[in-house]
This record gives structure tokens, sequence and C-alpha cells, in this order.
């Protein structure tokens, strides 16, 4: 009987140390969100980048955006691959791996949007696509990209079709539409690689091939390929690839996260996010323009 009049008489005590933990916690959530006293509480973002030249870019843009918010975000680049499993994003965006996406696979964004994954999307910037090929190549006519993609299938010479980027395939059947070329595959030398941008350019370096490509993604081949580039950039398209920003839905555990992501996005629609795109230099190129924000703010020029 002594003893259980003992522990009685210690539950108030306990009772008055979980009521005072209760209203800290509380209190502790109800603050204004200040990013530079919770450092540590910066937005998470996750990057699907086919080039260094996107990586460095991104990269810049948060540390801009960290000069004056003193938050820093904090950044996972994954392979584009990895976005042909869309349940395994669904999973890690709805389990708070990230608070942001970024990346120019525009199918996926707006799969990820009408399965209610994102509260909105727009595009940051874009890069032209580019028709490069061997750096001798003085013998085609004219400059434009359709009359070199025709003389090119007519005469049988090499090209890498690049199915892993949309972009590229968007601009290829344009040209060769324009150039009435019906079946390229009737160009034995006509090959759909698998290969990500740069590592076919190095591949079509080897073998003389033409190939359609990003401005971005040509940057970082000329960088890694400094003193002799085995490709040159032949001609404009006209077809820019766009990067989004995607915004994951609120989630009430990451509440703090959520408040920089947004806070972030819309730093990204202003005019210092555009002098840090227009500024942007890699080997000598300026390959990303700045997209200016739309009206809506959630759906942008996806094809």
């Amino acid at each position: 009987m002594r003893r259980e009049r003992a522990v009685r008489g210690k539950l108030p005590f306990f009772r008055w140390v979980a009521v005072i933990f209760f209203i800290l916690v509380c209190a502790g959530g109800a603050v204004a969100f200040d990013p530079k006293g919770a450092p540590g509480r910066g937005v998470r973002i996750v990057e699907f980048a086919n080039s260094a030249a996107t990586q460095f870019l991104l990269m810049a843009l948060g540390n801009a955006f960290s000069e004056v918010s003193g938050s820093p975000p904090s950044w996972k680049t994954l392979p584009f691959q990895t976005l042909d499993d869309l349940e395994e994003i669904r999973r890690a965006s709805a389990s708070g791996e990230f608070d942001m996406i970024f990346t120019s696979d525009s199918e996926t964004v707006l799969g990820l949007f009408d399965q209610g994954l994102l509260r909105g999307f727009f595009p940051v910037f874009s890069d032209e696509i580019v028709l490069v090929g061997p750096a001798v190549s003085g013998d085609l006519p004219g400059t434009d990209a359709m009359g070199v993609m025709e003389r090119v299938f007519r005469e049988g010479r090499p090209f890498f079709s690049l199915m892993a980027n949309a972009w590229s395939l968007r601009a290829e059947e344009g040209l060769l539409k324009s150039a009435g070329i019906e079946n390229p595959g009737l160009n034995r030398n006509y090959v759909q690689s698998s290969r990500d941008d740069v590592t076919a350019m190095f591949q079509a370096g080897d073998e003389r091939a033409f190939l359609l490509v990003g401005e971005s993604s040509y940057a970082s081949y000329r960088a890694a390929q400094r003193s002799s580039p085995a490709l040159g950039k032949i001609a404009r398209t006209g077809v820019y690839s766009k990067c989004y920003v995607c915004l994951v839905k609120d989630s009430g555990f990451r509440r703090d996260r959520s408040i920089m992501a947004s806070k972030l996005a819309a730093w990204l629609r202003g005019g210092a996010a555009r002098r840090t795109v227009d500024s942007f230099d890699m080997a000598g190129d300026a390959p990303f323009r700045w997209n200016p924000p739309l009206a809506s703010g959630s759906i942008g020029g996806a094809p």
C-alpha cells in the first residue's frame, strides 16, 4: 500500500512535465520560420540532370538563393532513368525525401501533376536543341538545320537518334518532315541510341556522326574536350528544351521545408534568378535562356 501511494504521489509531477513539453512543442511549431535561425531545415531538392552544365547552373541558382535566404538547399542528383519508375518517385515525394524536383522530362512532370503529387510546376530556364557533327563539315550546304539534315540522309552519313531525349526527337521529327524524309531508316547509318547526350557525343566523335543535342549538353562536351573537340555546332533548330521546377504537395511534418520551397519558387521567378541564368558561362558558351514566369504559375509549355 505504501508503495502504491508513493507512485501515485509522483504522477502529478510527470503530468506537469508532459504538459510543459507539449506546450513547448506547440509553441515551437507556431513560431514564424526564420531560415537563418534554422539552417538545417532548408528545402530538399532532387534533380534529374543529363549534363554537367545543367547541374552547375542549378547549383549557381541554389547558391544565389542561399545568399539572400541564409538557407542553402540540400541537393540530390539522380540519373534520368530513375524517372521511368513513377511509383518510386511517388513514394519518395510522399515520404518527404524531397520538396522540389528539377527536370526537363515534361511527360513525367505532367504525370506527377495528374497523380496529384505536385502543387504546381513552371519552366525556369531552357536551352536550344542544336545539330552537331564532325568539326570539319564545311562541305555541307547552307547554315539551316533542315538543309544539313537533308544532305546527311541523302548521302547516308552516320546519324544518331537519341531515343532518351524527347526534345531531341521532337526536333528530329520536325526537321525530317521539312526535309521530306519519310523513312530515316533507309539510311543504313541511322542509329537509334539510348545513350545520354554527352555520352552519345563522345561516340559520335569517334564515328563522325551527326546528332541533335541540347546546347547545354554540347557546352558540357566542349568543356570536357577543350583541346580538340571532334564535334562542332552545325546549326540551330528553334526547338527549346525546358527545365521545370516542381513543388511537391504540402506535408504537415515538413511544414518549414514546404515554406522554404515556396520562397525558392517565388525567387526563381524574379530578376535575381534571371541574372544568374543569363550570366552563366561554360567553356565560352552561354547555353541557357531564362523563361519568364507564367500567369497561372502551375503549367507551362509542356509539349
